[in-house]
């Protein structure tokens, strides 16, 4: 979170508290447009801190769908969304956990596995020298892991001029697939 955000929470404190003494003053003079300007305000402020519960609990089948569309998988069975989470403001962060068929679960295990970039990193050493390599989101290449326990596919992008992150994780022994979307 930046230095900007910070001021903005600043300034909307001092607009609060102006709106509130401005609409405390509007009751006692009973001036109608003085009540209305602070009470749409608020409406607005509690419209914008209420965003992230409208997304989770909106979410449908054809959300999950266009999301995985954007790491370029596609699903063609029926699926059950099983979580949704979203938090953060302005750095969006949103995970979502669907269960989906075995036909599916083994369609996106074989894009995964014949992608031209696939690596299989069996140990803990593995792991930790894929995670320091230094700049492999900046080919903006969608890249295909499997790790002991899951599969999986990452990609970073600008979706509507918003640097966003995708990780995908498709566990081995259930038919859970969970993607975390991350706008930067």
């Amino acid at each position: 979170m930046g230095i900007g955000i910070f001021y903005l929470l600043i300034i909307l404190v001092i607009l609060t508290t102006c709106c509130l003494i401005w609409l405390f003053i509007s009751i006692k003079k009973k001036s109608k447009i003085g009540i209305i300007i602070p009470i749409l305000f608020f409406l607005f402020v509690g419209f914008l801190f209420s965003l992230n519960y409208i997304d989770e609990n909106t979410i449908s089948n054809e959300d999950v769908k266009n999301d995985l569309q954007v790491i370029n998988l596609n699903l063609k069975d029926t699926f059950k969304i099983l979580e949704n989470d979203v938090s953060g403001m302005p750095e969006r962060y949103q995970k979502t956990k669907i269960e989906i068929s075995n036909t599916d679960k083994q369609n996106l295990i074989s894009v995964i596995i014949n992608s031209k970039n696939f690596e299989n990193l069996k140990s803990n050493e593995d792991i930790r020298i894929n995670s320091e390599k230094k700049n492999r989101y900046l080919s903006h290449d969608i890249l295909n892991y499997k790790y002991p326990d899951f599969y999986s596919r990452e990609f970073y992008t600008e979706i509507n001029n918003i640097p966003t992150r995708f990780f995908l994780k498709l566990d081995i022994k259930s038919n859970e697939l969970e993607y975390q979307k991350i706008e930067d």
